[in-house]
């Protein structure tokens, strides 16, 4: 099975103007967090996904592989499955360009249940949190088989009755 992994970038982040090329030891991040990528076994290429020139121009100095998306997507995840049209594999994996320290083998053990069973469509990696507060962190609550059962930007446990209850009423 063919297995990649796509950064989406962009310049437009709302929080940190052109974060993905904020300089880490005199290279832009993404540049950092896609040679980490490169690292991980489990993965056969990796494409940077893209609107920008500057971006595009950046990664391709740096031998990065690039694909070019329209730059009306509102998420990463809609960027990615643009680039995904155009990318011949069985396995895509979505690797945040604003994650310089990602690490190779966590990318692998993502990848590796999606191998080994078939019947898998999706893995996400988790890991426990002690950042309380944190509305940049997804939290989730799993099940005893390590299925997600919930997701959350506040922290958890939350009152999901009291949300399902007012769902209810609408």
């Amino acid at each position: 099975m063919k297995v990649v992994g796509i950064l989406p970038a962009r310049l437009r982040s709302s929080r940190l103007p052109e974060k993905a090329l904020v300089d880490i030891e005199g290279l832009p991040m993404f540049v950092h967090t896609c040679k980490r990528a490169q690292l991980a076994k489990s993965l056969d290429d990796v494409y940077l996904a893209t609107d920008s020139e500057k971006i595009k121009e950046i990664a391709e100095a740096y031998n990065i592989k690039v694909l070019m998306t329209d730059s009306h997507h509102k998420t990463g995840s809609d960027r990615l499955a643009e680039a995904c049209q155009g990318v011949d594999c069985e396995i895509v994996v979505n690797i945040q360009a604003d994650e310089p320290l990602v690490r190779p083998e966590h990318i692998d053990s993502i990848v590796l249940p999606l191998l080994e069973d078939r019947n898998l469509q999706i893995a996400v990696g988790v890991t426990s949190y002690t950042k309380k507060e944190s509305d940049s962190d997804i939290k989730a609550v799993l099940d005893l088989e390590d299925n997600i059962m919930y997701c959350s930007r506040t922290d958890l446990p939350s009152d999901v009755r009291t949300t399902v209850d007012v769902m209810l009423k609408m």
